[in-house]
């Protein structure tokens, strides 16, 4: 019996399917701090969205006015992303809907593709959010981006530093991944 304990183990694994990684959600102890990152934008209208009120493109993740941060790794060459590109549109409108969007701000950044990829994508698929280029996939890699689509949430502390609370590749439900937002809701 001992000797076939091990394939019982991998078989309820499978089984199982392993729903929780070591990249979905830290421990406290191994938050990542990302407060100082920054990325551009160049339009005025996503500055205003995400309360910023320089007119500097640079703009840290720190100085994002909400609570919470939604940041979506994509790439305009993934297929997954542009059949997840309506349902980020959704999680946006639910958001709004539900009165949150001083709270829970939303940003997109293209790993690996140019600005003007990302306004490609941006239009074809009307994201209403801010999306930013990452051309050589600093950012995304900072972030602890491994693919896409990548949905990482971002809460603020109270020392008003940023710190990634949830980090996964997944294709998206808004419905559910909005529940697991406003948990973590002050």
């Amino acid at each position: 019996m001992k000797k076939y304990l091990p394939l019982f183990f991998l078989f309820t694994i499978a089984l199982t399917g392993c729903t929780h990684t070591a990249d979905e959600i830290f421990p406290p102890a191994q938050q990542q701090q990302i407060g100082s990152l920054s990325f551009r934008t160049e339009r005025a209208a996503d500055r205003s969205y995400l309360g910023i009120t320089h007119n500097d493109p640079s703009v840290s993740f720190a100085a994002i006015k909400a609570d919470i941060i939604i940041i979506q790794i994509f790439s305009m060459y993934c297929p997954i992303c542009q059949k997840d590109a309506p349902q980020t549109c959704t999680l946006f409108e639910k958001i709004q809907k539900k009165g949150l969007s001083g709270r829970i701000k939303m940003i997109g950044i293209g790993i690996g593709n140019s600005p003007f990829e990302v306004q490609l994508f941006k239009k074809k698929y009307e994201i209403p959010f801010p999306l930013c280029a990452d051309p050589d996939a600093s950012l995304s890699h900072a972030l602890g981006s491994r693919g896409t689509p990548q949905y990482i949430i971002a809460q603020r502390t109270p020392d008003g530093n940023v710190r990634i609370v949830y980090n996964k590749r997944e294709k998206l439900n808004p419905t559910a991944f909005l529940q697991q937002v406003i948990a973590l809701l002050p």
